[in-house]
């Protein structure tokens, strides 16, 4: 665990100070740890720090409370300090975002401008890591957020001013300062959009072989993964296919609940979605499957998550979640 010594402050969410002094801090992967040389430690979790801002020999880190911790005066250990204390906050902030564990493509380093619906604007340098089916953003002076690659609908890359433009429905995500490496960037998010969606319409295939070029073309254009589609314009593609979903998604066993919950279903109100399942999860998931827990479909198939919104009346939604993995139902 790396250990330090210097000075510290901890200020109220008003900006006034509630202790100082004397300090040892202490992180590792996941918990911050600061014990004065009087009074009790403050201890953290590093995915409660929103931002770690190091300049001037000093580290400024907000807690989610509105509370600031101040570190200063660590001397010659300070660059060691900043450098490791900012990798474990952004290894964590990772971890919290639920993509740790996702193969990474590459990284960059620049600046980004977020413009999100119900939410202020925010700007400021980042560290952006591209993973196969996401974009993660890692701010110094912000919370790190992600975008789901299959939820951008455009990237254009602005020649005259080096900035790249992500958008995703009413969001719009910019990121420039990327030097030399800008050009690389545009490819590589690009290339991952298209990798994600090749994956997906070949997993669609393999779920409906019996779709024609023309209609797996525009069932993947409705039907996109972590994406909820309408069942009935589905059906309008090919008629086969609300059958042929619930024989993937649903054993023989669970059927007649499913079916149960359909009949309560408004006519055409049916909603279903995908996501396909990560490499370490199906494994995890497949190991020791009992016979009743795989869906009729073709077990040699993809693994996929699937899931259908069931709106029952009354202001009530049945959220049926199925994969070779389990069932859940869930009612909102």
């Amino acid at each position: 665990m790396a250990d330090f010594n210097g000075k510290f402050q901890y200020l109220t969410s008003n900006g006034s100070v509630a202790q100082e002094g004397a300090c040892r801090m202490q992180f590792d992967r996941q918990n911050f740890t600061l014990t004065p040389e009087s009074g009790p430690p403050i201890v953290a979790d590093l995915g409660d720090i929103d931002a770690l801002a190091a300049a001037d020999y000093e580290v400024r880190l907000p807690l989610y409370t509105g509370n600031i911790i101040v570190l200063r005066q660590f001397g010659k250990a300070f660059e060691t300090l900043s450098h490791d204390l900012l990798e474990a906050h952004r290894q964590r902030t990772l971890e919290c975002l639920l993509l740790e564990d996702l193969q990474e493509v590459a990284r960059f380093n620049g600046n980004f401008e977020l413009d999100s619906t119900g939410a202020a604007p925010r700007a400021g340098p980042a560290e952006f890591r591209l993973f196969q089916s996401n974009l993660a953003v890692l701010p110094a002076e912000s919370q790190g957020f992600q975008w789901r690659l299959t939820d951008v609908d455009s990237v254009n890359f602005d020649e005259t001013t080096y900035e790249v433009a992500l958008r995703s429905g009413q969001d719009a995500l910019k990121a420039s300062k990327l030097g030399k490496r800008t050009e690389e960037f545009v490819a590589g998010v690009k290339q991952a959009i298209a990798d994600l969606a090749t994956r997906s319409t070949q997993a669609l295939h393999s779920t409906f072989p019996f779709l024609d070029p023309d209609q797996l073309q525009a069932v993947s254009s409705q039907f996109r993964e972590g994406h909820a589609a309408p069942v009935a314009k589905l059906a309008a593609i090919h008629p086969g296919l609300p059958a042929a979903l619930a024989d993937n998604a649903v054993d023989s066993d669970l059927k007649p609940y499913y079916d149960d919950l359909l009949a309560r279903t408004s006519k055409d109100a049916l909603y279903a979605g995908f996501k396909l399942i990560r490499a370490e999860d199906s494994d995890s998931e497949t190991e020791t499957p009992g016979p009743a827990s795989l869906p009729d479909g073709d077990s040699a198939g993809p693994q996929m998550l699937y899931w259908f919104y069931f709106p029952v009346g009354g202001n009530i939604v049945a959220w049926e979640a199925s994969s070779a993995g389990g069932r859940a139902t869930y009612f909102f």
